[in-house]
């Protein structure tokens, strides 16, 4: 299997909510058929943190770039603490990790033959970590991507504001860039995955799951190619 897992920065508030990431991982590896051929990459966004240090660099009248770049560091941080606190599990069972968090996909590309297991947040400012999720796994022919969100999927409209938002189950990447550039990414707009990250997607046909990242068994059930909510 070589999947691609991008986990959302809302998954990573508090010191509880990093030993769940872990204890995840840990039951996502179990899955897997350790020969050579496996690839797993976990892709860590900012979440709250960096959206804190974020507005901090706005109130300070700092550049767009110097923001974004703010953003990218507090992601590659929430990826190394990751990485270094998975080691010693993933390292007992057998796999090769690279702790040192991939910070381009050219980095990626060098060592993806190497090693089995590897961690990444953000590349460059103006790029969001869906989008690198989404480049790691055109660039690892990928089985799966799936991102770990803080709902139960892709809607026909944002869940958080309106009530009667319905899940779908499936979706084509098209339709979901026709509705993003209908709403011309107005602020605040529902935008379920990253326009970038699904530009990359579409064009290289990589089967994508959007699942709640809080719901474990469900997470592992579209793994394992059972029936799942998403």
């Amino acid at each position: 299997m070589r999947a691609v897992i991008k986990i959302g920065g809302h998954l990573l508030s508090t010191t509880e909510d990093f030993k769940y990431v872990l204890s995840l991982i840990r039951d996502i590896v179990e899955l897997v058929e350790k020969n050579e051929k496996f690839k797993l990459a976990f892709i860590v966004g900012g979440g709250s943190h960096a959206r804190e240090m974020q507005k901090k660099a706005q109130e300070l009248n700092l550049s767009n770039t110097v923001t974004d770049e703010v953003g990218i560091i507090i992601s590659r941080l929430n990826a190394y603490i990751i990485s270094n606190a998975a080691r010693d599990m993933l390292e007992k069972w057998g796999f090769k990790v690279r702790t040192k968090v991939i910070c381009s996909i050219e980095e990626f590309l060098e060592d993806m033959n190497v090693y089995n297991v590897f961690f990444a947040g953000g590349f460059i400012p103006g790029q969001s970590t869906d989008a690198v999720a989404s480049l790691i796994a055109e660039a690892m022919r990928a089985d799966i991507l799936m991102f770990l969100t803080d709902v139960d999927g892709i809607y026909d409209k944002d869940p958080k504001i309106y009530a009667d938002a319905k899940l779908l189950k499936t979706v084509k990447v098209h339709d979901i860039m026709s509705k993003i550039l209908s709403e011309k990414m107005a602020p605040g707009a529902y935008k379920p995955i990253d326009i970038q990250a699904l530009k990359i997607i579409e064009r290289s046909s990589i089967k994508c799951i959007v699942v709640n990242g809080k719901a474990k068994d469900n997470i592992l059930n579209a793994l394992k190619g059972l029936p799942y909510k998403g």
